[in-house]
């Protein structure tokens, strides 16, 4: 039986799975995960893999998160050095690729199943279209394929080292954050990925978007990677809020209808929109029956009657809106 071997080299896991080449991509006879910071090189890494396995490896393919030259990289979050050849002689494989691992994801693309992907935001696929690929991980990995008139060309990208661009007045108050904190360039990586996620808290602690908990402080500064704690708490926080979980969606319909329901029973109200996921209301008054005074007070009374009537975490901003239009046509 002739055995392959894949691995997805990361800076904080590599996966690994071993293959029997005739059952296919999906059947993999072993697999496992190991922390790839717990180990001083590669080798020792598959070392501990393999032990105990009796394969007889025929090909292997090493996703790498680095620059791949020569069949051999320098990772870029880990002191490693995966020489291609070095690995064919020490593990006796016939032979060893070494690529991208954002490359490998890119080749996989056509491979892929329904069941293998979730649409974030639906859209319509392009026949021969680019297709791009994003990896936030410990950091930011990006590949990209074009089409040259019979296949896919799949590119390797160091993408993720381009200059944050801001694109709006929160972004940039983000980038002099990042600018007043150390004099080395301000990357997408540096904040679209694990290593982002202290810096991004800091901001959002140090410019007052946010309050910090007693209990979260706490845990930052008893020591270790701040980035799973960070996570860890947005997850637990965000999952109490509504829409945020699946089984809540049904809840959430009921929770964003309540709010309308409470604004359109007040006399003089046209129609009320929800917006913001349910962080604001935006209440439109009939301005023949409404005046500007009587809509001020609107929004104080509408706030007070979402307040004794629902929970939720946070605000709510109540903003009434009472309109005058004018209209003419040149004919």
């Amino acid at each position: 039986m002739e055995h392959l071997l894949a691995v997805d080299v990361g800076g904080t896991k590599t996966d690994l799975a071993l293959y029997d080449a005739g059952l296919g991509c999906r059947n993999p006879l072993w697999q496992e995960t190991l922390p790839s910071q717990d180990y001083a090189t590669f080798t020792e890494l598959l070392h501990r893999f393999l032990d105990g396995k009796q394969v007889q490896l025929k090909g292997a393919c090493l996703g790498v998160a680095g620059p791949v030259q020569g069949n051999r990289v320098k990772l870029t979050n880990l002191p490693w050095e995966i020489v291609g050849s070095e690995i064919e002689a020490e593990f006796g494989i016939d032979q060893v690729s070494i690529i991208n691992d954002l490359v490998a994801i890119a080749h996989s693309i056509p491979f892929l199943s329904d069941d293998d992907l979730v649409v974030l935001k639906g859209g319509n696929v392009v026949s021969g279209g680019a297709r791009g690929v994003v990896a936030p991980g410990t950091g930011l990995g990006i590949a990209f394929s074009v089409w040259d008139g019979s296949q896919y060309i799949v590119n390797p990208s160091e993408g993720g080292h381009a200059g944050f661009s801001p694109a709006d007045e929160i972004e940039l108050e983000l980038l002099r954050f990042m600018f007043s904190r150390s004099e080395e360039p301000v990357s997408f990586e540096s904040l679209c990925s694990g290593m982002g996620f202290p810096a991004i808290y800091r901001f959002l602690i140090e410019q007052g978007h946010f309050g910090e908990p007693y209990w979260l402080a706490a845990e930052l500064a008893s020591g270790g990677d701040v980035t799973p704690v960070i996570v860890q708490a947005a997850d637990t926080i965000s999952s109490s809020r509504p829409g945020v979980r699946k089984e809540t969606l049904t809840n959430y319909v009921n929770w964003l209808s309540k709010l309308e329901e409470i604004a359109d029973s007040f006399k003089g109200v046209g129609k009320s929109y929800v917006i913001q996921a349910g962080r604001e209301i935006r209440v439109m008054v009939e301005p023949d029956n409404i005046s500007d005074a009587e809509a001020e007070e609107l929004a104080m009374q509408v706030s007070q009657k979402i307040q004794s009537e629902m929970e939720y975490p946070g605000q709510i901003k109540v903003t009434t809106i009472r309109e005058i239009r004018f209209t003419e046509y040149a004919k």
